[in-house]
């Protein structure tokens, strides 16, 4: 399904065709995906990591903090306790580098504030564009169901981000965040549903423009923007040439 989906990124756009649309990712739905706000500073990602730190000396740490004192009495024991996982899910999930290197910025969190100084849903949408447009080129000159590589990054956002903007599957828990849990991870495709994908997102009504019933709790999550119609309803030119989110195809 992967594949299928990073075939049908178009590079000059940065945005993927969903039916008779383009439809750019956003640092907002990051953060409703993820749950983690779009405020902070801004970084830039380095992919140099400081000598020795691996994944698997991360998890080594992670492992021998089973025979650390946590008990509550213990001076910084809950910061502690949260920046190593924070530090596991970053390099594990969000941003892990094939050379299994860990990269500096997040060697660098050593506690819970620390983290919540910097725009995590950003540096996650840069870092996925990055990889996005690499594979992009590479599928452009391989042919249709050969190996394109591997996608660094939070794979399974991708996922839930299709989920978001279509009828593929409706959510296990409609309400749960972040929303990267509302389905099943256990989900499999067919060769033939995979291929079958792009014809059915082309049937009316099977995309959505926006992500469908943010709650209140979720806004805080978001900066500033303007969360279109349907499929029914697109938006006015004006608002197209704007906003340049939603992009209507011939």
């Amino acid at each position: 399904m992967l594949y299928v989906l990073l075939r049908l990124y178009n590079r000059d756009r940065e945005a993927f065709q969903l039916g008779n649309y383009l439809v750019k990712m956003t640092v907002n739905e990051v953060a409703l995906i993820l749950g983690l706000p779009n405020t902070g500073c801004r970084f830039t990602f380095s992919r140099t990591p400081p000598p020795g730190h691996t994944h698997e000396s991360l998890t080594e740490e992670l492992h021998g903090a089973a025979t650390e004192d946590w008990s509550p009495t213990v001076e910084g024991v809950e910061d502690r306790r949260i920046s190593l996982l924070i530090k596991y899910l970053l390099a594990m999930f969000f941003f892990p580098l094939k050379s299994l290197k860990v990269p500096s910025c997040i060697t660098k969190i050593t506690c819970v504030r620390e983290f919540v100084k910097y725009n995590w849903s950003l540096a996650i949408h840069e870092f996925l564009h990055v990889q996005f447009d690499q594979l992009s080129r590479v599928s452009a000159i391989r042919s249709a169901g050969s190996n394109i590589g591997s996608l660094e990054g939070c794979a399974t956002l991708l996922l839930v981000r299709l989920y978001e903007h279509t009828r593929v599957h409706p959510p296990v828990h409609e309400l749960a965040r972040p929303r990267i849990s509302r389905w099943s991870p256990l989900l499999r495709y067919s060769a033939k549903f995979c291929t079958k994908l792009q014809e059915n997102l082309f049937l009316k009504n099977y995309v959505h423009y926006k992500f469908m019933n943010v709650l209140d709790e979720e806004k805080t999550l978001l900066t500033e923007e303007e969360y279109y119609s349907d499929f029914e309803n697109p938006p006015p030119e004006e608002h197209k040439r704007k906003k340049d989110r939603f992009c209507r195809l011939g």
